[in-house]
């Protein structure tokens, strides 16, 4: 069986590359909205899934706050 598990987050990661505010000054940049806030600890939910040669098992949402390991 192969298995893992993937971090999810709710916020979607803010690429700056891609959101260019071209202004004379800042002040004009927030009327714009230019300026973005990023959440340091977005929430986010852990997903697990197995696969074997006869399929895949159900997603498992681990609790927040579990570790996995080979107890879990």
């Amino acid at each position: 069986m192969f298995s893992n598990e993937k971090i999810f987050t709710i916020d979607g990661g803010l690429n700056k590359q891609n959101d260019r505010v071209y202004a004379i000054s800042r002040d004009e940049v927030d009327e714009i909205g230019g300026l973005f806030g990023v959440k340091k600890f977005p929430m986010s939910v852990m997903v697990w899934i197995g696969v074997t040669e006869f399929g895949c098992t159900k997603p498992h949402f681990v609790p927040k706050g579990s570790t996995m390991n080979t107890n879990y």
